[in-house]
């Protein structure tokens, strides 16, 4: 499997920033509450970049292990196990928080972008949940591309790259 290309995940972030705000200046000028995203918003994003991480390493290094094994051949235990079914949905998992978490930190950033614009709020209130759910959307995406490329597969001559 490829990589996300990191231009896709930017071009993602920045059209999401630039939606989330022109709503947000939207909703303001008919006069309606702008949705604040809570505390909870910011955990679920962590805990699912915490798992992911640990799927990630995991995957990484059983690829480690039989990096090694190709170099220097050994009839000794494993002591990284991973099937490949798992492996294939661990970087099928870390592309598609790749894609949200850049989704999700642009929305949740031009929020943020918008409320030190507007200047209305106070910083506990609104911009504090705002911004860590920005940069939970942010960590999340990162750690989507990292866990892609340690699921990366070198090609063999004349075949294909799959994890």
């Amino acid at each position: 499997m490829k990589r996300t290309p990191w231009v896709l995940l930017l071009a993602l972030f920045l059209c999401a920033v630039c939606f989330s705000n022109g709503v947000s200046a939207l909703l303001t000028s008919f006069g309606v509450a702008l949705p604040f995203p809570g505390y909870l918003s910011s955990v679920v994003l962590f805990a699912v970049a915490g798992v992911l991480l640990y799927l990630g390493l995991k995957l990484k290094w059983y690829m480690q292990e039989c990096e090694e094994r190709r170099e220097k051949p050994t009839s000794a235990p494993r002591k990284h196990e991973i099937d490949m079914t798992t492996a294939a949905k661990t970087v099928a998992f870390a592309t598609a928080c790749a894609l949200a978490g850049a989704m999700a930190g642009g929305v949740f950033s031009g929020e943020v972008l918008f409320l030190l614009v507007s200047a209305e709020v106070s910083f506990t209130g609104a911009l504090l949940p705002t911004l860590l759910a920005a940069i939970s959307g942010i960590v999340l995406s990162g750690i989507g591309y990292l866990v892609e490329g340690w699921g990366e597969v070198p090609p063999e001559p004349g075949g294909n790259a799959r994890a």
